[in-house]
């Protein structure tokens, strides 16, 4: 299950969003979140923006920074990664965005520098504030276990009903 694998971080990232969860609607508003908000956090987010089809980095912890090797800050997921492993990436943000509800994963972090770490992330959904109906940015909470390669197959799970349920993903080779 996904709360067997969600660390304190990542749990207490949802119990921040939830937070801000105005009455009547499903998901927060973008102005709700102010990253300064939680700065023991900090490090282990992305935010990303959606851009038409594409996903923008607008905001990348440094822990982040330092499992990439790079400062992504500005740039797009297109630009930052190709292959299987973005269509990975790319699912878990979609699955996110149509949902409409926070997605998690366990999975080996294949990068192109020829490593393999064990990461566990949390994916949760801001809406617009131009338009409170549409998910305009995703807010990503990341860890990674430098002593683990991570599991040979990815592990998915989506909030549906206010309980976790695994649902079923590409296999990474």
């Amino acid at each position: 299950m996904a709360d067997d694998i969600l660390t304190d971080r990542h749990r207490r990232l949802l119990l921040h969003w939830r937070s801000l969860i105005p009455a009547g609607r499903d998901i927060p508003p973008r102005r709700s979140f102010d990253p300064v908000d939680i700065p023991d956090l900090l490090s282990f987010l992305v935010l990303a923006d959606i851009e038409g089809q594409e996903l923008r980095f607008r905001v990348v912890g440094t822990e982040m920074t330092e499992a990439w090797g790079k400062d992504y800050t500005g740039q797009t997921l297109s630009q930052i990664m190709g292959g299987e492993y973005h269509d990975f990436i790319r699912d878990l943000f979609d699955t996110c965005i149509s949902s409409r509800a926070p997605v998690v994963s366990h999975s080996r972090f294949q990068w192109d520098r020829g490593r393999h770490l064990d990461t566990i992330r949390i994916m949760v959904p801001l809406a617009s504030n131009a338009d409170p109906e549409r998910v305009g940015h995703v807010v990503v909470g990341q860890s990674f276990d430098y002593s683990q390669t991570g599991p040979q197959s990815p592990r998915v799970y989506s909030l549906k009903d206010g309980n976790f349920e695994e649902i079923s993903r590409t296999i990474l080779s």
